[in-house]
């Protein structure tokens, strides 16, 4: 995970995962530490994180999980869900053959309305995933207020 300056107020963490299928559950249990260590250190920043986990399970638009409760695709869903990030794909990500178009793909924030529009593109080379592209509020700017004449009776 990285961090950078935003707007001088405060930061915003970056980190970017690749899960693989086959993944160990000391792996799992590492990745879930490293979201706590991330959300911890989030005290004055935002937090982004993005990238392919590969739980097929998971339905964050239905908040529901499709395997049993000792899962790593429940521990992942319930340890997100008590971080309260926001996750923000909502249609499919990866397709391949017959097989039934799935989100694997997240982009999580730690609040409502920082991703604006997110696109989904063809995918690049033979890759069965799509691209996505997004729009992030990192900072909101302060209005101008042009000092008009008040007349005091």
């Amino acid at each position: 995970m990285q961090s950078s300056r935003t707007n001088g107020e405060g930061q915003l963490i970056v980190g970017v995962c690749y899960r693989c299928p086959t993944s160990s559950s000391e792996n799992n249990a590492r990745l879930l530490e490293l979201f706590e260590s991330a959300n911890r250190q989030s005290q004055n920043s935002h937090i982004l994180v993005m990238g392919d986990f590969n739980f097929p399970e998971i339905n964050y638009k239905d908040n529901t999980v499709d395997a049993g409760p000792d899962s790593e695709a429940s521990k992942f869903f319930i340890k997100t869900e008590d971080l309260f990030w926001i996750q923000s794909v909502t249609e499919p990500t990866r397709a391949r053959g017959t097989n039934r178009p799935s989100v694997l793909d997240y982009i999580f924030t730690d609040e409502e309305n920082l991703i604006d529009v997110i696109n989904y593109d063809p995918p690049v080379g033979k890759s069965d995933h799509v691209c996505l592209s997004w729009n992030m509020t990192v900072a909101v700017g302060k209005p101008d207020v042009k000092h008009e004449t008040k007349l005091n009776y």
